[in-house]
């Protein structure tokens, strides 16, 4: 709208061109925008909303009413990059390193164990879903927070997520009750096929190295004194049998620290040149000119 405003200020476009507003698409555009929430529509059986069936729900409504359906443009290199990161931070915010002693339930497979968890009364509202959202500097987070009542405990389990997409923030509330609920006895360990973080499912990085550079990286470590793993080829090295390029040789070594005898940490009030933890004086610089206010 200001650019029109603008383009007609200059002279450049007349009234006549600006095309009207019609009710018809605001209506469409409120209708949407009561229908999206965090968690989106509600699918039958699911705990969590989910972003398809909004999405599936309206180009029905707007096919249906107008006879034809809208596709979207191809997206360019642009929006694709855009795409790819979104799903490189959701993968990185996935990583869970402490499965194991959760039962091996992890953000991919909570949601679904959630969903598996029995109602006590269909008619009690026993799930919560409050939307919620931060902003800034452009990056939105999502925080998902949900409440199930567990009958065999007679009490309310909570949980809460974050990150930077809808999803995150729905895989991590779910992990979150599924975990606890776990620890609880209230559900079994994860059954199904477990995510491996093995070296076989890395992907390879071609990297190609100056014979300059590579000479010239050898007498340097040569020099230090470092004597370099090297692999014989008649060592059969496997991704299940590897060998670690890593030295144990010692370059240097940090000075032995003074040992404090014990004792109690008495209170001080913040004075200048003065170490309260030590209970002496501080006298190298520039500590020792330091001073306590911070006018």
């Amino acid at each position: 709208m200001d650019f029109c405003n603008y383009l007609f200020v200059q002279g450049l476009l007349k009234a006549s061109e600006v095309p009207a507003l019609e009710a018809s698409s605001l209506q469409a555009y409120f209708c949407l925008l009561q229908k999206r929430s965090i968690f989106g529509n509600s699918a039958p059986g699911s705990f969590f909303k989910t972003e398809a069936s909004e999405e599936s729900s309206f180009d029905e409504k707007q096919s249906g009413a107008n006879g034809t359906k809208w596709d979207s443009a191809s997206q360019s290199a642009h929006d694709k990059y855009v795409t790819q990161k979104a799903e490189e931070i959701a993968q990185s915010e996935s990583v869970d390193l402490k499965q194991e002693i959760h039962g091996g339930w992890t953000m991919e497979n909570s949601k679904k164990g959630l969903e598996r968890i029995p109602a006590k009364d269909s008619s009690t509202p026993d799930r919560i879903q409050t939307p919620n959202w931060k902003e800034a500097n452009n990056c939105r987070t999502y925080v998902a927070e949900a409440t199930i009542f567990v009958p065999q405990l007679r009490k309310p389990v909570s949980g809460r997520g974050q990150g930077s997409s809808k999803k995150v923030a729905e895989s991590g509330c779910s992990m979150g009750i599924v975990r606890q609920l776990f620890h609880l006895g209230i559900l079994a360990e994860f059954k199904g096929e477990r995510k491996k973080t093995v070296a076989t499912t890395l992907p390879e990085i071609p990297i190609t190295i100056p014979p300059e550079l590579a000479e010239r990286v050898k007498n340097y470590v040569t020099n230090s004194g470092v004597e370099p793993i090297t692999i014989d080829p008649n060592e059969n090295v496997t991704t299940e049998a590897p060998k670690s390029l890593l030295t144990n040789c010692k370059l240097d070594q940090f000075p032995d620290s003074e040992v404090m005898p014990p004792g109690n940490i008495s209170w001080a009030p913040p004075m200048q040149n003065w170490n309260p933890w030590r209970a002496s004086n501080i006298d190298e610089p520039p500590l020792a000119f330091y001073v306590t206010s911070r006018d």
